[in-house]
């Protein structure tokens, strides 16, 4: 006699399965090169939430450049940082590609990227997180050396370097009808050689914002070498913090240009020693600008030309003087300018003068790091409070924010005790600034105060 047996499963059991669905897969560390043997084949398998971890060392090839992302949600970073992985693209094309809707969450960390003839990172249409990056000697014959921003990318950048990128408008970095936030960036010796916009440049109704930037030494050549500096073309920038230092124009707005109904506001920047051959040595206006808590010092040939448009400043230091209110044709008195070291000295009178209000509430530290709203006591305060909050110290002019020592042996104000501070006490002892090499009682700079200095030094700051 034949016997059938009948398997039956539960229910309840189907019922479940059914309605938790498939078990997430969890997201995985994709190994270059112990586990794939190139950058390109890793990001081509990796899945949304898995991040390509790059071992130390240096990468070139057909399959380390020209790494198309996909439209990915993927972390991409190095092991060691940008000083121990360099991505070398051999004048060979881009190195990343985001050209299909990456989002925020999609991470570039902790590469130097260098060798690019299209621009080392090109962002069509989306909206990645570049950190801890260098983009260094970089090309591209048009648009943007280092970085390409284009058809509505709104990438973040932060921590990152730019130097030394050609090309032919927006050296270091270029947005077209883009936006781009740029935090704790530096753009050095980038340059252009067809119509400016050498550390940075913005056309087409972009929207560019830099908070705590430094561009220094940037040049725009060309047939218009305008924006040696920053450069924007219609549309919106915001400046915080920023310092903008030392950049040519060999036509006009060595530091910065606004032209073509662009609308910009700067407020504690530094712009200083920046030169336009043709005028407008700091900024160049054909355009809207606002300027608030800013230093425009020793640029040449002048410190503002309006060629249209319209500037106000406020609450600002302008060598050789404009019309506003609170401003003031006071040197700021740099502490070693010839050296790139633009923060104030003891005794400036544009330290607690400026304008409370002006400052963003997200602001709270400087460029160098330190609070932004620091009261010196030795300064009257000629700057305005904000009614909106009260007991705040009022803040000065310019990217740095005066530090009054807390700790006599922090000679520098950095916060940290090092050869350094050693240095600036023997500076400030040989120019007999008795604000800050006496430090003893006294009012004399002699041998005792290199000996209080020695014992605060040995003692450490509190």
């Amino acid at each position: 006699m034949l016997v059938v047996r009948r398997r039956t499963i539960g229910w309840v059991s189907v019922a479940a399965a059914i309605v938790s669905g498939p078990t997430p897969t969890p997201a995985d560390d994709l190994l270059v090169p112990s586990q794939y043997a190139t950058i390109g084949l890793a990001v081509r398998t990796a899945r949304n939430g898995d991040t390509v971890i790059v071992a130390d060392g240096l990468y070139t090839g057909p399959d380390n450049r020209a790494i198309d992302f996909g439209g990915k949600d993927i972390t991409v970073r190095s092991t060691g940082g940008p000083l121990r992985c360099t991505i070398d693209a051999q004048r060979q094309g881009s190195i990343f590609i985001l050209a299909r809707g990456e989002p925020a969450t999609t991470l570039i960390e902790g590469f130097t990227l260098t060798g690019a003839s299209t621009s080392a990172i090109r962002c069509d249409g989306s909206s990645p997180t570049i950190r801890n990056c260098v983009i260094d000697d970089n090309w591209n014959g048009i648009f943007g050396g280092g970085l390409l921003c284009q058809n509505g990318a709104a990438p973040t950048i932060e921590d990152c370097v730019l130097s030394n990128n050609l090309a032919g408008v927006g050296g270091g970095a270029y947005l077209d009808a883009s936006n781009a936030v740029f935090r704790r960036c530096t753009f050095t010796g980038n340059r252009t050689d067809l119509f400016g916009a050498g550390g940075v440049g913005a056309v087409n109704s972009s929207t560019l914002t830099l908070v705590d930037c430094i561009v220094t030494g940037n040049t725009a050549m060309g047939f218009a070498g305008n924006g040696g500096g920053v450069q924007l073309n219609s549309g919106r920038a915001e400046l915080v913090n920023c310092l903008i230092a030392g950049n040519l124009g060999t036509l006009f707005g060595g530091g910065i240009t606004c032209v073509n109904n662009g609308d910009m506001t700067v407020t504690n920047c530094t712009i200083a020693d920046n030169t336009g051959i043709g005028g407008g040595g700091a900024i160049y206006v054909n355009g809207t600008v606002d300027v608030r808590n800013s230093i425009l010092w020793g640029n040449v040939a002048d410190q503002i030309r309006v060629a249209g448009g319209s500037i106000t400043v406020g609450y600002s230091t302008v060598e050789g003087g404009w019309p506003g209110p609170g401003v003031l044709q006071r040197d700021p008195m740099f502490a070693d300018p010839v050296s790139g070291d633009y923060r104030l000295s003891a005794g400036s009178l544009v330290i607690d003068a400026g304008d409370n209000a002006a400052v963003p509430p997200a602001i709270t530290t400087d460029l160098g790091g330190n609070p932004r709203f620091v009261d010196d006591p030795a300064t009257p305060d000629s700057g305005l409070p904000d009614p909106a909050r009260p007991g705040l110290p009022i803040v000065d002019m310019g990217a740095y924010e005066f530090q009054v020592h807390s700790c006599y042996a922090d000679c520098d104000a950095s916060g940290t005790l090092d050869i350094f501070d050693f240095l600036c006490f023997q500076n400030s002892f040989v120019l007999g600034e008795s604000y800050a090499c006496d430090c003893d009682p006294d009012p004399a700079c002699d041998i005792f105060d290199f000996l209080c200095f020695q014992n605060a030094f040995v003692a450490g700051c509190p």
